[in-house]
């Protein structure tokens, strides 16, 4: 019987890869001064090249912030339909306004 392929394997969707895969090796990280590679994770295509690296962190007043590191120069990024219709009304509102 034929081995069936996962979207990782054809390419189809880019597999993650946790830069520390346990509390131990995140721990070892942060005592060596590197805490900004903490919870970054690499998106990785079928031939195992590194597509993103993203990372979520939150600032003082509880603002969570995606970080979106490209490796590629064709990277696309999409938002959630909900940010696009609201950037979308901006941007006819600031129409409207302009003479």
């Amino acid at each position: 019987m034929a081995e069936s392929l996962t979207p990782y394997d054809t390419g189809a969707v880019a597999e993650p890869k946790l830069w520390q895969r346990s509390r131990a090796e995140a721990l070892q990280v942060m005592r060596h001064g590197e805490a900004e590679d903490i919870g970054n994770v690499d998106f990785d295509d079928d031939e195992g090249a590194t597509v993103a690296t993203i990372r979520v962190t939150r600032d003082e007043h509880g603002v969570h912030t995606v970080h979106i590191e490209s490796h590629r120069d064709d990277l696309r990024v999409i938002r959630t339909p909900n940010d696009i219709d609201e950037v979308l009304s901006q941007i006819t509102r600031e129409r409207r306004r302009t003479p």
